[in-house]
């Protein structure tokens, strides 16, 4: 299901919740500030839920 969020998003969504990597370990690894990590992970969650929100009916 994580396919469905962007390449950005999906690698803090990996390396935060698989990985255990705190948002600063996240940010670091991936050479970025840590509020775009926030941002990212932000949106990647949102698109989750979304995605499952509309999807609850089906199964």
């Amino acid at each position: 299901m994580v396919d469905l969020v962007s390449p950005a998003s999906r690698a803090i969504l990996l390396l935060h919740y698989q990985q255990n990597l705190s948002l600063e370990e996240t940010a670091a690894v991936l050479d970025i500030p840590l509020g775009t990590a926030k941002s990212r992970l932000s949106y990647g969650l949102a698109a989750l839920r979304n995605f499952m929100r509309e999807n609850k009916n089906e199964h």
